[in-house]
C-alpha cells in the first residue's frame, strides 16, 4: 500500500485503507474501497462498494468514463458518479464483479483496487452516504425469529500458509564401506618452474666505426632588440577629415524552423539590414534538444544563426544603423 497526498487524512479515515490496494498522488478527490458482498448467484460474483473523500472546499466535477474517472475490468458501471461532494462519502457506487477478478477505480490521479474479502463484508443495510458520523443508542433486543433456510455454499477460502518444518531425526548407523573405485586418469601437467639465475656478463666487444654526422640543429632564438633611434622630423599637416554620426538604429529579428539535412537536423535564421544601413552587432539563440549555435556575418550586412540538434528553432537578431553626415 502506497499513500502520497498533499494534505493529512484523519486517523479514523486511515482505517478504511488497511486491506485495499491504493495509490494517491497529489489528488483532490481520493477513491476508497468500502466493502464487498457475495451475491450468491450461480455464476459466482460479488458486489464491491466504493466511496471517496473530497479534500477541497467545493464540490468537484470529474466526468465518468474519462481518463481521470474510469473503472477496470468492469468499465462504466451503472451509477458511476461525476460530481463529488465535499468531505467523506461512504457509498458512492456499487459494481458487480465476477469471482476471481479485482475491480480498480482510477479517480483524479489516485487508484484503489477492491477484492472479495470475508473481513470486509458489507452490512445488511449499507445506506450511509453522509459525511457525518451517527452516534445513536441501541434499542431493546427483539424476540428471536425462526431459523431460515440454509443458504448456498460459499466460495472456497484461501489456502493457509505452510506449517513449520519438523525437528530433524536422529542420525542413523554408518553403512558398510564401499568397493574400491577404478584408477582415475593421470593428473594435469604441473606448472612451469621458475626462471634460472642470470649468467655472468661477457667481455666488452671491440669499438665500432664512427657514424655519419648528425643533421643541422634548428635556428636559435632571436637576439634582443636594439636601442630606439632618434625621432624623425615632424611631417606636414594633413587635410581636414569628413565627420559622421549615427542617426538611428533598429533591431531586426528573424526565426526559422528546422529542415532535414543529411543525417541530422538543422535550422538557420538570417537577420538582414537594408541598403544604406550597416550591421552594428548581432545575437541569437537556439531552442530544442542537444542544440549547438553557430553565428556568422555575410557581406550583405546580415547576421546568420545556425542551430544543429533535434527539435529546435533558430532565432537571429541584428542591430542595423544608418549614418548622418
Amino acid at each position: 500500500m502506497v499513500i502520497s497526498f498533499r494534505s493529512k487524512i484523519p486517523a479514523t479515515l486511515l482505517l478504511i485503507f488497511v486491506t485495499s490496494s491504493i495509490t494517491i498522488i497529489n489528488a483532490q478527490v481520493v477513491p476508497i474501497f468500502t466493502c464487498a458482498t457475495f451475491t450468491g448467484v450461480p455464476s459466482g460474483s460479488y458486489n464491491v462498494t466504493f466511496g471517496y473523500f473530497n479534500y477541497d472546499a467545493t464540490p468537484a466535477f470529474i466526468p465518468a468514463g474519462t481518463v481521470l474517472n474510469s473503472f477496470t475490468p468492469i468499465r462504466n458501471p451503472p451509477g458511476a458518479p461525476s460530481t463529488f461532494a465535499v468531505g467523506y462519502v461512504r457509498s458512492a457506487v456499487t459494481v458487480t464483479v465476477p469471482l476471481g477478478f479485482n475491480e480498480t477505480w482510477r479517480l483524479d490521479g489516485s487508484t484503489v483496487t477492491a477484492f472479495f474479502d470475508l473481513n470486509r463484508v458489507c452490512p445488511s443495510s449499507n445506506n450511509n452516504t453522509s459525511s457525518s458520523n451517527c452516534s445513536c443508542s441501541a434499542g431493546p433486543q427483539g424476540p428471536q425469529g425462526p431459523q431460515g433456510p440454509q443458504g448456498p455454499q460459499g466460495p472456497s477460502g484461501f489456502n493457509g500458509t505452510d506449517g513449520m518444518n519438523g525437528i530433524d531425526g536422529a542420525t542413523g548407523p554408518q553403512g558398510p564401506a564401499g568397493f574400491n573405485g577404478t584408477e582415475g586418469p593421470p593428473g594435469p601437467t604441473g606448472e612451469k618452474g621458475d626462471q634460472g639465475e642470470k649468467g655472468e656478463q661477457g667481455e666488452q666487444g671491440a669499438t665500432g666505426p664512427q657514424g655519419p654526422a648528425g643533421a643541422t640543429g634548428s635556428q636559435g632564438p632571436a637576439g634582443p632588440a636594439g636601442a630606439q633611434g632618434p625621432a624623425g622630423p615632424t611631417g606636414p599637416q594633413g587635410s581636414p577629415g569628413v565627420g559622421f554620426n549615427i542617426s538611428s538604429c533598429r533591431v531586426v529579428v528573424a526565426s526559422s524552423k528546422e529542415t532535414e539535412q543529411k543525417s541530422y537536423l538543422s535550422a538557420t535564421a538570417t537577420a538582414s539590414c537594408h541598403n544604406g544601413e550597416f550591421l552594428l552587432n548581432g545575437g541569437g539563440r537556439c531552442s530544442g534538444l542537444a542544440s549547438v549555435m553557430q553565428t556568422s556575418i555575410e557581406e550583405n550586412n546580415s547576421w546568420v544563426v545556425t542551430c544543429v540538434g533535434v527539435w529546435k528553432t533558430a532565432k537571429a537578431q541584428a542591430t542595423c544603423c544608418s549614418f548622418s553626415s
